[in-house]
Formats: structure tokens, sequence, C-alpha cells
């Protein structure tokens, strides 16, 4: 079973995202290899444009409680 990776994580973390697609390619899947490269490209153009950056901010906990 695969661990799931969070995605900010996987932003910013080069070794994780290698790890990521050669986990997939060792498993021989298509569809995996598909999922892992899509994922890949998609948080690395959302943290290149900010949007990862402004989801964390939305996703932290609210400290005015």
């Amino acid at each position: 079973m695969r661990q799931k990776m969070r995605d900010d994580h996987l932003a910013r973390d080069i070794s994780a995202q290698l790890k990521l697609i050669s986990d997939a390619y060792a498993a021989g899947v298509a569809s995996e290899i598909d999922q892992a490269l899509v994922r890949v490209v998609e948080i690395r153009r959302m943290e290149k444009t900010g949007l990862q950056d402004l989801l964390d901010e939305c996703s932290a906990p609210d400290d005015a409680e």
C-alpha cells in the first residue's frame, strides 16, 4: 500500500518527487505511472505560481480562536 504524501511536502522536496515517480515505474502499472507524473507536474506548477502557498495559508489552523 502506498503512503499518501502531503502536497506541501511533495512540492518542496525534489527527492520525494523522484521517489514517487520511481516507485510508480517500479510497480510497472501504466496508470500508476501516469498518476505519479501528473501529480508531480501539477504540484510543481502550483508551487511555481504560488498557489500551493495560498492553499497552505487557507488550510492552516485559525489562530484567532
